[in-house]
């Protein structure tokens, strides 16, 4: 009987660390999902300030050449920058919201093809 419940608290133990590894990589992979998506979106923040700054002075250029006015131009950029500045303020709270979406998505998407193979199973 003592043979019985040994094998059986053997098997529980190997459960239990099975179940543990199991988190354990589920930690990695997801914590690695995030940090790609982090790298991914420093890339390209990295990649859009010079497209921003080309653009902006490309901007005043123009503007410039129109208002007969270096300065003229340049503030005019400015103010544009501004102006979309202050609707990204504006907006926010849903641009906030989408972000903690893929977030979200990008922390339970294992879960949910985890779930379609269970019910396959």
């Amino acid at each position: 009987m003592l043979d019985f419940v040994g094998k059986w608290k053997d098997k529980i133990a190997d459960y239990f660390e099975a179940r543990i590894q199991i988190i354990k990589l589920d930690v990695v992979g997801r914590t690695s999902q995030v940090l790609s998506y982090l790298i991914f979106t420093i890339v390209c923040l990295f990649l859009l300030l010079p497209v921003l700054i080309f653009s902006g002075m490309g901007m005043g250029e123009y503007f410039a050449e129109m208002l007969d006015s270096r300065g003229g131009g340049y503030l005019l950029t400015a103010g544009v920058f501004v102006v979309l500045l202050l609707i990204f303020i504006a907006a926010r709270k849903s641009i906030v919201r989408s972000f903690t979406n893929m977030f979200i998505g990008v922390m339970t998407d294992s879960d949910e093809n985890d779930e379609v193979d269970d019910k396959d199973a």
